[in-house]
């Protein structure tokens, strides 16, 4: 048995939701982040301290890039009366995994 394209009428809500999580994680994220950038005080070199900056600086584009995204699929395939729940998913398992890999390059860099 198929599925009206679209799925439920409780689609686009759902994918709204989903999105709000991801910019309020997205905040969240981009607090913590700075709080270790705020590390690169125990930096020796410049080199240190470059890395960690260049990992906050485009850390910080990820942050604006994946609302952008996700909205941007919502918006096409909502009008197209295609399933969008999973755009905002897919973004947060991004974020997460981008926070996970900043805070790591940034702790390994100033320890190192």
């Amino acid at each position: 048995m198929r599925r009206a394209p679209g799925g439920s009428p409780t689609e686009r809500p759902r994918a709204v939701v989903i999105l709000v999580a991801l910019i309020a994680l997205s905040v969240a994220a981009r607090w913590y982040v700075t709080l270790q950038t705020l590390s690169v005080a125990g930096c020796a070199d410049d080199a240190c301290s470059h890395t960690v900056w260049v990992t906050f600086a485009s850390f910080r584009g990820l942050l604006i890039t994946l609302p952008v995204l996700s909205t941007v699929i919502i918006i096409v395939r909502g009008r197209r009366q295609q399933s969008s729940w999973w755009a905002p998913t897919a973004c947060i398992a991004l974020l997460v995994v981008a926070t996970v890999t900043a805070v790591a390059v940034i702790q390994t860099t100033v320890a190192g």
